[in-house]
This record gives structure tokens, C-alpha cells and sequence, in this order.
């Protein structure tokens, strides 16, 4: 939602529930799961290489998602690309999911 008057400031403490702790925890999930991409890649089967470049494709893919993740929040609204993204999210899930390799 716009701000209305370029006068109006929003303390820190007013974000953290809203803004700062969710992208916290999403960043501290992320940091967690990037070691052991290497260890299932190679499990899987691929070498250090091929590990390396799935661990950098996750940080790749969120640099490159953002631009066209706010615009669709610009377009739709917040709550559409919320459930845009879930049902996106499922859908890879289960196409994921049914394909053993």
C-alpha cells in the first residue's frame, strides 16, 4: 500500500513481525539446506560439479524470480500471487514427485 505523505516513518519494531522475521527465517532455512544440496546431488549420482551448480542455481533462481515476482504482486495483489505461487509450488511438487530421476 502506498504511503500517503512523505513525511510518515515506520519504526523498525513496526516491520520486524511483518517483514524482517519472515525473511529471516526464509534466509536461515535457505543457508541451512545449501550444504546438503552437494551431499544429495552426489548421492544422486553427480559429481562435485554438477552439485556445485545445484547449490548455485537455488541463490540464482531467487535473484532472477524477483523482478518478475513483484511485478505479478503489482499486477494481482499480494494474496493472488500467494496462491498463485502455492498452486505453482504444488504443481512442480507432484510433476517432481512422479518422476524418479
Amino acid at each position: 500500500m502506498p504511503v500517503e505523505s512523505s513525511d510518515a516513518r515506520v519504526s523498525w519494531r513496526e516491520l520486524g513481525p511483518t517483514v524482517l522475521y519472515p525473511n529471516l527465517l526464509y534466509g536461515i532455512g535457505q543457508g541451512a539446506i545449501i550444504p546438503a544440496v552437494p551431499i544429495v546431488a552426489t548421492a544422486m549420482g553427480g559429481n562435485l560439479a554438477v552439485a556445485a551448480l545445484a547449490a548455485a542455481m537455488m541463490s540464482l533462481g531467487q535473484l532472477v524470480g524477483s523482478p518478475p515476482g513483484a511485478w505479478l504482486i503489482a499486477k494481482l495483489g499480494e494474496n493472488a500471487t500467494m496462491v498463485l505461487g502455492a498452486v505453482l509450488a504444488a504443481v512442480g511438487g507432484l510433476v517432481g514427485g512422479s518422476h524418479p530421476t
